[in-house]
């Protein structure tokens, strides 16, 4: 597969018919490293699990931490019910208007409980959203990582908005 790493990036601004995507697949399953490089690009995610027999998914922004994600929360914000070695999914994705990618990740969550850890979180680069006093860190730990790109090749007619195609 050719080399089409800036088409990961949201702000792209080539399309399928540039020269570096000509001849790509309009879907294209990614290898373990490419989704663990977009992984280091800033987006949020989702965080799957179940709760008491039922879903749960909560929006997370999250950073890395070598071949680990972090995230946090503040007290009273979800996951509510989440706890070690609970199986998870977590999927990030980005796009533009000529190509998005999405990565999955199938693992397990641990709190992050170990003063020297939390010290070690809390220096990590995790954009903070929310206010909160009492900040709890949580570590996925993977165990399958697989990720997907979509190049656009659907165009709108002008008079229908971009935003509706199905």
């Amino acid at each position: 597969m050719r080399d089409v790493r800036d088409a990961a990036h949201p702000d792209v601004t080539f399309g399928p018919t540039h020269p570096r995507l000509a001849g790509l697949p309009t879907v294209s399953d990614l290898g373990r490293r490419e989704c663990w490089r977009l992984l280091r690009l800033p987006t949020f995610a989702r965080v799957a699990f179940a709760f008491e027999g039922q879903p749960r998914m909560t929006t997370v922004n999250y950073t890395l931490d070598g071949r680990s994600i972090v995230f946090r929360t503040v007290e009273g914000f979800p996951p509510h019910g989440m706890r070690d070695d609970m199986r998870i999914v977590f999927e990030a994705d980005a796009h533009n208007d000529r190509c998005a990618w999405c990565v999955t990740i199938m693992g397990s969550v641990r709190e992050v409980s170990e003063r020297a850890d939390i010290g070690r979180c809390a220096r990590l680069p995790l954009l903070r959203w929310v206010e909160g006093q009492d900040v709890t860190y949580f570590r996925v730990v993977p165990r399958s990582v697989t990720g997907r790109r979509y190049l656009r090749t659907y165009r709108p007619p002008l008079d229908e908005p971009s935003g509706t195609a199905q």
